[in-house]
């Protein structure tokens, strides 16, 4: 980004905290991310979380909005949407403010069974608005990692990936079908830096803007990939994320097809080499070595 249009920016998100808060802004913590501006605003009135995206990412504005309109339905522990401010160059959306450091999932870490419990508390298999949510089965119908890799991106495929890639292409359809018929909520990218854990070990999960209405088990199957890449084996990590009682409401079928397409799309989108490997770890496990897999095949 530009000098310029760098400066245009910071003098929106000051002009928006002040108008709102009423007072000057006194320090500014920016955070990486992946809108065009991420970070902690402070004044003496308080801080807040502050995310502006450029108008020119329709996608991006678009999720912000419709984050407003939806953040009643996310669960309690969701920090609120204060406010969305817009013209003709940003998005900018003020968030209630969560203090605390990321999570650990390193072997050993006592936040694990933190988080697990976290998740458990929000798998809920019926939560009431969840209608009003994009479905997260038609989201990744439409995307379709894997068709996308098969037909652009070979070049970014492992041997093992181009081998079975007529069968993930398959399961990513499925899977949606399995996905599409969820009621819960998901957050659909739980990962250790957007789980805070404050100074009396109470956690919260920030970074709401892409949920979506899904099966009660997804967050934990993302978990499951999340604790591979920290350290755990594949088997191990199930053993952990069984502890959420919404996992056994899926079948093998589905966790098999979910981890397939999961993988996919962190080929297409993640910039991290550690979180590919982790998913193709985890969606071999599924497919080769977890009980009865050897079957399903």
């Amino acid at each position: 980004m530009g000098k310029k249009r760098w400066d245009d920016l910071t003098l929106e998100v000051h002009d928006g905290v002040e108008q709102q808060l009423g007072a000057k802004v006194e320090e500014v913590q920016d955070c990486p991310g992946t809108a065009d501006f991420s970070g902690v605003v402070h004044t003496k009135h308080g801080a807040v979380f502050v995310k502006a995206v450029s108008q020119d990412e329709h996608s991006q504005t678009t999720a912000r909005a419709e984050e407003q309109r939806l953040n009643k339905f996310l669960p309690g522990t969701a920090p609120r949407v204060l406010w969305l401010r817009q013209n003709m160059n940003w998005a900018i959306t003020g968030y209630e403010f969560v203090p605390g450091r990321c999570a650990r999932l390193q072997p050993g870490s006592g936040d694990v069974r933190t988080v697990v419990k976290l998740l458990a508390d929000l798998a809920v298999p019926e939560v009431k608005g969840s209608l009003y949510f994009d479905s997260l089965g038609a989201r990744w119908s439409i995307e379709s990692s894997w068709r996308t890799l098969s037909t652009n991106h070979m070049h970014r495929l492992t041997a093992w990936d181009r081998e079975n890639i007529a069968q993930s292409v398959d399961m990513e359809l499925y899977v949606c079908d399995v996905l599409s018929a969820g009621t819960g909520i998901a957050h659909g990218d739980v990962s250790e830096s957007n789980i805070l854990i404050d100074r009396n070990g109470f956690p919260r999960i920030v970074g709401w803007t892409w949920a979506a209405r899904s099966p009660a088990w997804v967050d934990a199957a993302i978990i499951a990939v999340r604790l591979v890449e920290a350290g755990y084996t594949p088997e191990e990590a199930e053993s952990i994320v069984s502890a959420v009682p919404a996992w056994a409401y899926a079948s093998a079928t589905s966790l098999d097809a979910f981890a397939v397409a999961l993988l996919g799309r962190w080929i297409l989108k993640s910039r991290q080499p550690s979180l590919t490997d982790a998913a193709r770890q985890y969606a071999q496990y599924r497919l080769y070595d977890a009980p009865g897999a050897k079957h399903r095949a």
